[in-house]
């Protein structure tokens, strides 16, 4: 089959119109570069844009991670004046708009060839809906279930064990309490009684042979078909949680994160107190460190495999990190407990933010990161409740339990905020009195990652030196707070040593562990130092009534007394309610307890095409007492409802809909806004309809491939309106799927990453359908991912290709 046509878009001139918000794809090549095809001869080094921004809308270019070329983007007012280039995209980078008024946006290849992605908006525009991302790490074969109450159940119900075998799976660790953590020993047989097809979506391929099957797509598949199953209540993949920074080595003993947030003139009010205790769930700690001696409580390790343990064994009572790359371990664990407390005023090394303050160290990653069960297991733990013990018992929670608990670790696997297994260990601890927090990501997305954007969870997000948001910093709904996570390739001091934090360290590079101190730089050492000061109000408030609980610590942020402010003058994406400030906390722990605050969570919402209600919560913080006056909807969204759903008075859980009915296609945004008589809280809610007539994913190549997933046939279609039609003629009676692809390099391959991509029924899911007359309404959805870039699956993408 012959390449589509291309459209110019090389200049000014030739712009392609847009409108804001806009997600969309493009490739860009150098004279000479690139695969064969109609720009590699001549070149195709820019494609311009034309399109109306409002001031502080944002312009973003993302390349795909195993990008080669150089690109940049400009951004040019409407007389075609320049108005800002960009760095380099490695492998993201945005342009903020200062003046509304129409625009034109340059995306310039300066070596190579490549994919890439812009996205225009606002950030509450741009935000990933919620959902399962299928690049969300987890453990292949193994699933986290758990089965409806007895009340819940029908007559006859099956028990826990039975309920494995039944679907050929292993229990691994003994039910107790919610869920259970089951192995599918034999993939096929577990399709099988789910009643799904044995073959994977990922085994797609030209050829005479199938494919071998992909473990990662066939567990989610198994998930699917137990979600379905009626005496499920939720079940899930094992995600995997892995640490947020990215380390270097050098060293100096200069900490300047704690004089950019007022650590010093804090510690003139507590130094801490040795009473309260930080539960550091990390890779484990070094206890031989000199700066950590007298500084930590009984740990534990419970990191369940043995392999990714390497340390010859699985759970138990000994939280030493053994080191998680022999010879070039991260010592993670012990780099975040040395921000939280290393030894204080001990006259070596560095002081914790914490002053005092004793580590409770927790082992849950290990060489290849941490699984959902072992976490959920550790932050009860440390949260003072009974957890499974792997083997049928019961290991008693930590006593004394933790007054905070810190994970500077993180990921995007998420299915539902409520009833996933680690939101509802997070839930548990913060109802038994554990303050949260955690580490916000440093992918520079606002692509939410877990456990931070779990609700019950303060999320922290970085700033550098200067307190500007650092570039690597993740931004959104669930940002919280913001505090030093360093920046590693500047020096804004200037010292003469790079600007990351420092903190206690371990080397193994020469066999044994040597204690060192040196700089990292992340989310990962942010988180901390908001821990560290949590532990100082908590010092401060001892002989005080009432104790710092997790609704108060909300409180004071939401009432901006504990924070200097950055960014917009109220809470914004990018810093949360600003930048923790150890004095102004101190103090404030000391006075009063804080004022009745009212808080939503999430702070703004993005429904896909196929969402039609999303969930609120609404919480009062603080002392007194706070009347709502109103639930209101504005913006002109009469698509837009909202009831009360569940809790206590005005606060609880709140479910919004949407009705599309009357809608045209493209974005559409509302508001919705809880009233009280001081305070008003504003969600903004953007939804999408489809189609939007002037909405293009390229050329479309409609693919149908039949059950061993050899192509049956392929067609190349233009939009129309909004909407690619096609059709298959002489299709012979079976089982067929669908997918769909752009090929904007013109290399003849689909599903190259940047290009957009759509499956039958949904873009998360390949389900075959079966042909035996004619049919009709197979309808699915195409187009460019925001972020990030989604590959459904490395089999898939080595066969699927353009004819």
């Amino acid at each position: 089959m012959l390449a589509a046509p291309n459209i110019s878009n090389n200049s000014i001139i030739e712009a392609q119109e847009l409108t804001s918000p806009a997600v969309l794809g493009g490739y860009v090549n150098l004279k000479g570069a690139g695969d064969q095809g109609q720009t590699s001869v001549d070149g195709d080094p820019s494609d311009f844009y034309s399109v109306a921004l409002s001031a502080g809308e944002v312009v973003r270019l993302a390349l795909p991670d195993d990008a080669t070329a150089r690109m940049r983007l400009f951004l040019y007012d409407e007389t075609g004046t320049l108005v800002e280039e960009s760095p380099d995209a490695a492998p993201s980078v945005a342009l903020s708009v200062a003046t509304a008024g129409r625009h034109y946006v340059e995306v310039r290849a300066l070596s190579g060839a490549g994919s890439y992605r812009l996205m225009i908006g606002t950030p509450a525009a741009l935000m990933t809906p919620a959902g399962f991302n299928p690049a969300a790490e987890f453990v292949p074969g193994e699933v986290l279930v758990r089965l409806k109450t007895a009340a819940a159940q029908q007559p006859g119900a099956r028990s826990m064990s039975a309920f494995a075998r039944d679907y050929g799976m292993q229990m691994l660790a003994r039910p107790s309490g919610e869920w259970m953590r089951l192995r599918i020993a034999d993939m096929p047989t577990t399709l099988d009684r789910l009643n799904i097809p044995t073959k994977s979506p990922g085994a797609r391929g030209q050829g005479t042979g199938a494919r071998a099957n992909d473990p990662r797509q066939d567990t989610w598949r198994v998930v699917q078909g137990l979600r379905q199953q009626p005496d499920v209540a939720h079940a899930q993949p094992n995600f995997i949680r892995r640490p947020l920074f990215v380390p270097n080595d050098p060293l100096f003993p200069f900490q300047w994160h704690h004089e950019l947030i007022n650590l010093p003139q804090a510690w003139d009010l507590t130094t801490g107190h040795e009473s309260v205790i930080v539960a550091v769930i990390d890779t484990g700690v070094l206890p031989g460190h000199p700066d950590l001696q007298g500084k930590l409580v009984s740990g534990y390790d419970f990191i369940s495999d043995p392999v990714n343990a390497a340390d010859g064994d699985g759970i138990d009572d000994d939280p030493t990190d053994p080191g998680d790359d022999p010879g070039a371990s991260s010592f993670h664990g012990t780099h975040v407990a040395g921000i939280v407390a290393a030894a204080f005023d001990n006259g070596i090394g560095v002081a914790g933010a914490g002053g005092h303050t004793r580590i409770m160290p927790v082992r849950v990653l290990g060489r290849d990161g941490g699984t959902d069960a072992d976490i959920a297991r550790a932050v009860r733990w440390a949260a003072g409740l009974d957890t499974p013990n792997g083997d049928g018992t019961e290991l008693p929670g930590a006593s004394p339990r933790a007054d905070i608990i810190n994970m500077s670790l993180g990921g995007e696997g998420v299915l539902d905020q409520d009833v996933d297994v680690l939101a509802l260990a997070v839930a548990a601890a913060r109802d038994a009195g554990v303050i949260v927090i955690a580490a916000a990501g440093n992918n520079a997305s606002s692509v939410p990652l877990y456990p931070a954007a779990y609700a019950s969870v303060v999320a922290v997000g970085a700033v550098d030196a200067a307190g500007r948001r650092a570039a690597y910093s993740n931004f959104g709904f669930f940002i919280d707070v913001a505090a030093p996570g360093g920046v590693l390739n500047a020096d804004l001091q200037p010292d003469g040593y790079a600007d990351g934090v420092l903190s206690t360290l371990g080397s193994d590079a020469g066999g044994g562990v040597d204690y060192s101190y040196s700089y990292y730089q992340g989310t990962s050492m942010a988180a901390p130092h908001v821990a560290g000061v949590a532990a100082l109000m908590k010092a401060a408030r001892i002989g005080l009534t009432p104790d710092l609980t997790p609704d108060q610590f909300e409180a004071y942020l939401a009432n901006h007394m504990i924070t200097a402010d950055l960014g917009s003058l109220d809470r914004d994406d990018f810093y949360g309610h600003g930048l923790i400030d150890a004095h102004r906390a101190v103090v404030a722990a000391l006075d009063s307890p804080p004022p009745a605050v009212a808080t939503v969570m999430p702070a703004a919402l993005r429904l896909d095409a196929f969402e039609e209600t999303a969930r609120l919560d609404l919480r009062q913080a603080g002392s007194g007492t706070l009347t709502l006056t109103g639930v209101f909807v504005s913006g002109g969204a009469e698509w837009l409802m909202v009831v009360r759903t569940q809790g206590p008075g005005d606060f609880g859980q709140y479910t919004l809909s949407v009705d599309r009915t009357a809608l045209p296609g493209g974005v559409h945004t509302g508001f919705i806004s809880f009233v009280f008589s001081d305070q008003t809280l504003t969600v903004p809610v953007t939804i999408d309809v489809l189609p939007h007539a002037g909405a293009s994913a390229s050329t479309q190549y409609v693919t149908l491939l039949d059950e061993n997933f050899l192509t049956v046939g392929q067609v190349a279609v233009a939009p129309s309106g909004g909407v690619y039609h096609f059709s298959f003629s002489d299709v012979p009676p079976g089982s067929y799927y669908l997918l769909s692809g752009s090929d904007l390099d013109d290399d003849f391959q689909l599903l190259d990453q940047g290009e957009a991509v759509g499956t039958y029924p949904t873009p998360a899911s390949l389900i075959s359908f079966t042909v035996s007359s004619d049919r009709t309404g197979l309808d699915f959805v195409t187009g460019f991912q925001q972020w990030p870039f989604f590959l459904p699956g490395e089999s898939v993408a080595a066969a699927a290709v353009k004819r």
